[in-house]
């Protein structure tokens, strides 16, 4: 199956995917990272999840599944080397290799788990505490990310985040430079999960 694949180097920011596209096939991420995201009507982002080596994408899958055009934003936030398994070598491999059939499905299990863990997040937990977990999910104290990634993120607008940030930072919990955030007390933010 993979000698049927093309091996796509893209830069990070590169756009990958943009609304009403349609998929040209399964998209493999080998190194990098890729950001896929939602554009609400008001004109906010929000971050639907990262593709991370070995991750598949769940939407690109579902609009090879249902034929329809891609619905989100997805684009590179790392330099990047995918794997494209065009839409045709896909429907093959998915009729003739149940080990590859049950790798797809099994990835679209996942993602619709962890979609739907940040669906109830936005919708039933706190911004501080959504705030928390973004901050904390790197695993160390140096971030280089914008309160505007950080709003996309956690499904919020930018204004609320910098408030949040702001007060986090008069409490002493993290200290605050332009794109980067350090965090001083690492306890404190994991007391608001």
């Amino acid at each position: 199956m993979r000698q049927y694949c093309h091996q796509l180097e893209l830069p990070a920011g590169q756009q990958l995917m943009s609304p009403g596209q349609a998929c040209q096939g399964f998209i493999w991420v080998l190194s990098g990272q890729v950001a896929v995201s939602l554009l609400g009507r008001q004109g906010r982002d929000v971050e639907l999840y990262r593709l991370n080596p070995g991750d598949s994408c769940v939407l690109t899958t579902s609009c090879l599944f249902g034929n329809s055009p891609f619905p989100a934003t997805a684009a590179t936030t790392r330099p990047c080397r995918l794997l494209l398994l065009p839409e045709a070598d896909f429907n093959r491999a998915l009729e003739q290799s149940p080990s590859f059939r049950r790798l797809v499905f099994a990835s679209l299990g996942e993602r619709l788990a962890a979609l739907m863990a940040q669906i109830e997040s936005i919708a039933f937990d706190s911004i501080d505490s959504r705030l928390a977990r973004a901050l904390l999910a790197p695993g160390h104290d140096e971030l280089a990310v914008t309160h505007e990634q950080l709003a996309q993120r956690i499904g919020s607008a930018r204004e609320v985040v910098s408030r949040r940030l702001s007060h986090f930072s008069r409490q002493g919990w993290l200290s605050l430079s332009r794109g980067h955030i350090r965090l001083l007390n690492a306890d404190a933010l994991r007391r608001l999960l």
